[in-house]
């Protein structure tokens, strides 16, 4: 309904033509494929698609469409994936059409626009995910926005289940992106992926409230087990394992204690 009703105000913007819309990806490309037009509107979520693999996907054709994101989200991270992703233009949809109709007009002449009030966090996002090289030369760039997403739950020290409840992603979805993420970052275990994505500069989520976090520790410790024997007055025997010397470990360990309430063993 939203698309149907954006492209009938669109149509009576002056010097806009609209071809077509689509609600899913594969009719958006056949769309891109048949008309070929100058300009292409995209929401972040087309169906079950992202719309900023969308967009890269189009960034790469032989004649690529301009690309302007219409859509409710305002997450800095996903403006920085969709500029890398050739998006020229970055509209809210609670903005009047008369915005969108102008800044369609100007991505169509080759200008760029997105919000002035997220302009400036954006560009220090840019300098400081890139390290001050260009975007793909990060070690980020190879990642995918569903990646990204995985990505940026590690950092916010989110376990896999809680991952895929958040994202709305089956576990072995969640798995699969995760494997991936490490492969494409070199890395062989969750905290190395993190302290690659801290060193670029990407921020960690604020996990909504409910959600299990792995805890995050200096040094590991084996907990005190408590173990019954027969043999011993009582017939409990404590067994205390001494830690180990701290390590030094730049962004701490992930690992996830049972709860200390059922830490004893019978």
């Amino acid at each position: 309904m939203f698309a149907e009703a954006l492209a009938g105000s669109m149509t009576l913007a002056d010097g806009i033509t609209v071809v077509g819309t689509a609600t899913n990806a594969a009719r958006a490309f056949e769309l891109v494929r048949t008309f070929r037009p100058d300009v292409v509107t995209l929401d972040a979520d087309v169906g079950e698609a992202d719309g900023v693999d969308i967009a890269r996907e189009l960034h790469r054709t032989a004649a690529p469409p301009k690309i302007v994101m219409v859509t409710c989200v305002a997450d800095v991270d996903r403006i920085l994936q969709a500029i890398w992703a050739g998006a020229l233009g970055w509209v809210s949809k609670e903005s009047p059409t008369a915005t969108l109709a102008d800044v369609v007009r100007g991505v169509a002449r080759g200008h760029a626009w997105f919000p002035p009030h997220l302009l400036g966090t954006v560009l220090h996002a840019i300098v400081a995910a890139s390290g001050g090289e260009p975007p793909d030369r990060t070690p980020l760039a190879a990642l995918t926005p569903r990646e990204r997403q995985v990505l940026r739950c590690m950092l916010a020290g989110l376990d896999r289940g809680a991952t895929a409840q958040l994202l709305g992603l089956s576990l072995n979805t969640v798995r699969t992106h995760a494997q991936s993420v490490l492969a494409k970052l070199h890395v062989h275990s969750a905290l190395e992926a993190v302290a690659v994505a801290l060193r670029v500069g990407m921020r960690p989520d604020t996990a909504p409230a409910g959600f299990r976090r792995l805890g995050v520790v200096e040094a590991t410790r084996a907990p005190d087990i408590a173990l019954r024997s027969p043999n011993t007055p009582g017939g409990v025997l404590t067994t205390r394992r001494p830690a180990p010397a701290p390590a030094s470990i730049g962004v701490g360990m992930l690992v996830r204690w049972p709860d200390p309430a059922r830490r004893g063993a019978s």
